[in-house]
């Protein structure tokens, strides 16, 4: 996105993989399933709880430090 460093846009690109690699290949995540995504207020959470409601997921339960981060997590 314009106005972001390479560095940042690599952050990006890693905590999104990341979150494939969790959901979709390591957890084998299949629609109807229920999640539990913990940090999900952070980079790789945050892309795992769109990705998982992306991919149908049942019910996306999200871990947080505290309310508002969980509240901020599981926005649409």
């Amino acid at each position: 996105p314009p106005g972001i460093t390479p560095a940042q846009a690599c952050g990006l690109v890693v905590a999104g993989v990341t979150a494939v690699l969790a959901i979709r290949d390591a957890g084998a995540l299949r629609a109807g399933e229920s999640v539990l995504v913990q940090a999900a207020a952070g980079g790789v959470g945050s892309y795992a709880v769109r990705l998982a409601r992306r991919l149908g997921a049942g019910t996306v339960i999200a871990a947080a430090g505290t309310e508002a981060k969980r509240q901020a997590a599981l926005a649409p």
